[in-house]
């Protein structure tokens, strides 16, 4: 799979996203490479420094700005998978991203305030989305009290009704999500529903 976790806004967990996707692509076995395409903030560089000898082996991380993708491609041949963890308020990071990595995930806490700041970050995903590149674009609510709460329930409904594909998975305000920053958990929590549901898009190829 490469997989672009990105957003236009800042805070919205790609970077968390990022790294538990990485990691859980790499325990299939298969080598990842992983791409900090936020060098100015380079958390994702962070998380594997503090998370030290105990990061994969098989999850080879690299840093670049929007210029360098290029040169990633060779890169990216020699791996199974790859996932960006592109910072915000650059559309050309974003753009350039999603040219080599055409599956796009939009961690989004369930808020009427996030749901105005979906729409630039899908019109990027729609001018890179093509008949020979097909972009792959859901929303994956993160933060939030449970698939039951009625916050939860709303903010699902109000994407559909816009027309924006939502994960089914989602993940909660949990601690082990924060405790988990610099480290290599041993438990992917909700990641793995999230996996197995892009996954399941890739083979079938029907999300666009």
């Amino acid at each position: 799979m490469r997989i672009t976790v990105g957003a236009l806004k800042g805070g919205a967990c790609k970077t968390t996203t990022a790294a538990f996707l990485a990691i859980g692509l790499a325990r299939t076995g298969r080598r990842v490479l992983a791409v900090d395409a936020d060098p100015d903030q380079a958390q994702l560089s962070k998380w594997r420094d503090m998370a030290g000898s105990a990061w994969p082996s098989n999850v080879t991380l690299e840093v670049a700005e929007s210029r360098d993708f290029r040169r990633l491609e060779d890169l990216a041949a020699d791996h199974d998978h790859l996932v960006f963890d592109v910072g915000p308020k650059n559309r050309l990071r974003l753009r350039r991203a999603l040219e080599i990595a055409p599956t796009l995930v939009f961690p989004m806490e369930p808020s009427g305030m996030h749901l105005m700041e979906i729409a630039e970050t899908f019109e990027v995903a729609r001018e890179v989305d093509s008949d020979d590149h097909p972009v792959s674009a859901n929303v994956l609510l993160v933060r939030t009290r449970g698939s039951r709460h009625r916050l939860s329930i709303d903010t699902r409904s109000a994407l559909v009704a816009q027309g924006y594909p939502v994960l089914t998975a989602q993940t909660t305000n949990r601690d082990a999500y924060v405790t988990a920053v610099g480290t290599v958990p041993v438990d992917l929590l909700a990641y793995e529903d999230v996996l197995t549901e892009l996954a399941a898009d890739n083979d079938e190829g029907t999300a666009r």
